[in-house]
Formats: C-alpha cells, sequence, structure tokens
C-alpha cells in the first residue's frame, strides 16, 4: 500500500510542477507581449524608434527568458532571442512591425506548446 501512496504522491508532485510551469510562462509572457505591445504603438505615434524602450523591453525577455528556461525549449528560446536584436537593428517603421508581428506569433507559440492539450503532435 506504500508503493501506491508513493506513486500518488509522485503524480501529484508532476501536475504541480506543470501547473506551476504554465502559470510563470503565461505570466511573464504576457507581461513582454504588452510591453512589445507599448513600445509599437510608442513608435507608430511619435515616428521615431524609442531606443530606451527596445532596450528595456529586450532586457525584459533576456530575463523572462532566463527564468522560463528551467521548463522550454532551448532552441525555441534562442529564436525568440534572436528575433527581439531584429527588432533592436530595424531601420523603420515596417520592418519593426514586422519583426514585432513575428515576436507576437512565436510568444504565442511559446505559451500555446506549454498549455496542456488532449492530443499529441507526432
Amino acid at each position: 500500500m506504500k508503493r501506491v501512496y508513493v506513486c500518488i504522491f509522485i503524480l501529484m508532485a508532476v501536475v504541480a510542477v506543470s501547473f506551476f510551469s504554465l502559470c510563470r510562462v503565461k505570466t511573464n509572457v504576457g507581461e513582454v507581449e504588452s510591453s512589445l505591445k507599448s513600445v509599437l504603438s510608442d513608435y507608430r505615434k511619435s515616428g521615431v524608434m524609442p531606443a530606451s524602450d527596445v532596450n528595456t523591453l529586450v532586457n525584459k525577455w533576456k530575463d523572462t527568458s532566463k527564468s522560463i528556461a528551467y521548463s522550454e525549449n532551448k532552441n525555441e528560446l534562442d529564436e525568440i532571442t534572436r528575433l527581439f536584436a531584429q527588432l533592436e537593428t530595424a531601420k523603420d517603421l515596417n520592418e519593426f512591425e514586422s519583426s514585432a508581428a513575428v515576436i507576437e506569433v512565436s510568444l504565442f507559440a511559446l505559451v500555446f506548446n506549454e498549455s496542456p492539450s488532449g492530443y499529441t503532435v507526432a
């Protein structure tokens, strides 16, 4: 009977860690997404790239990627980091908007892949 209790405890621990990981990823990525939208809005209004805001955004992403690296695919996080580097070096609003759109899709995919689903992809 002790083995059954140990197995139940292990399963509950796995579920708890998974739930914690999901909450952390959603919260941190949500903050980065809202900051990205704010920077994009400021750029559209002023017509001048807000370099300090972009640097703050990139640093926020770096902190986020470090804090969720234990549960996420490193290659996926590195790819998003490269996208943020493209955002920093955008030459005009169109390039900035396209980089921001790709980042938004990548962040959505990051959260979507973390969320539980009733099927698996082979």
